[in-house]
């Protein structure tokens, strides 16, 4: 695979070597190295009318380079890149179909894609504050290692002038906390979410992660296929390794880790997880039991209903 770099008037030939943990663009004895999992530089696609791709743009502190890449080629890259850089240029691919939720930080919505309309997931986090900025590559870090059916899976993220996005595969259903307020959980349904629910965390304790922040907002629930998505990694940590910005997932040292690891993890435990699944099945089991409590008081108030 090639592409071409345009400098003035000339052009130059690189070729593409795709690895497992970077990418390199090679000129004779110039070669340019993307590392995979991190969020420097940004890719920006060409906007086309079609699926082709046939010219992306790098940005890199505020320098950008443009390559030209047959159409065919181009599509093979973005598919490859997918999830593993950080693009740019959202409004060119995507536009919000529906808000799901929004909140102080970050919003929920459901994209349509511009070409295929095809339906994914987006969570929108606003800028500004250098708490927001951990929160979005958090997320973006952990679900790129996370693979499970019951987590989102990521699919592009963008980094743009006032926000940062994450596409997912879309996933359907609604909080928890909705669910119990508008009475569609049932027994047998709490049980399965709380089965499924401890069987993620296990999960991510296996794979060295901690959630740290599980809560009804945070478990959404699609009835129809009996399905629980857990999101919301911003206040994830993974065991002895952190990330800052411009940070390639696999850059840092144990030196680093140790440091990153004693400022961000001064209010967590390592079974938090579990702590908060408990809550979860407390706060389910109170619903249940408050349902009971008023359906036998309907019941002694009009006994023709018994």
């Amino acid at each position: 695979m090639f592409c071409y770099k345009y400098k003035f008037l000339s052009s130059q030939k690189y070729n593409i070597f795709m690895l497992k943990d970077e990418i390199h663009l090679q000129h004779e004895n110039e070669i340019e190295i993307i590392k995979l999992n991190s969020f420097q530089p940004r890719f920006k696609w060409s906007k086309c009318d079609i699926s082709d791709i046939g010219q992306f743009e790098l940005f890199d502190n505020q320098k950008s380079r443009i390559y030209k890449i047959d159409p065919s080629m181009g599509l093979l890259l973005k598919e490859f890149l997918n999830g593993k850089v950080c693009f740019q240029g959202i409004n060119n691919h995507f536009k919000i179909a529906k808000i799901i939720s929004n909140g102080n930080s970050s919003s929920i919505v459901r994209m349509r894609h511009l070409q295929n309309e095809e339906l994914v997931t987006c969570k929108i986090y606003k800028q500004g504050r250098s708490e927001l900025e951990q929160e979005f590559r958090n997320e973006v870090l952990a679900l790129q290692l996370l693979k499970h059916k019951n987590l989102p899976k990521i699919r592009e993220y963008y980094i743009e002038a006032n926000h940062n996005y994450i596409i997912y595969d879309l996933f359907e259903g609604h909080p928890l906390d909705i669910c119990i307020k508008n009475n569609i959980l049932d027994d047998q349904q709490m049980i399965h979410i709380m089965k499924e629910l401890l069987k993620v965390v296990q999960f991510m304790k296996m794979e060295g992660y901690s959630h740290q922040n599980i809560k009804l907002e945070n478990i959404y629930y699609y009835s129809l296929m009996s399905q629980i998505t857990l999101i919301d990694f911003g206040k994830s940590l993974f065991k002895n390794q952190s990330v800052t910005a411009g940070d390639s997932y696999f850059s840092k040292t144990t030196k680093d880790n140790s440091e990153l690891n004693t400022q961000t993890c001064r209010n967590t435990y390592p079974d938090k997880d579990y702590f908060d699944c408990g809550l979860i099945f407390i706060q389910m089991y109170l619903y249940i039991q408050k349902q009971d409590y008023q359906k036998n008081s309907q019941l002694q108030r009009y006994p023709l209903f018994r």
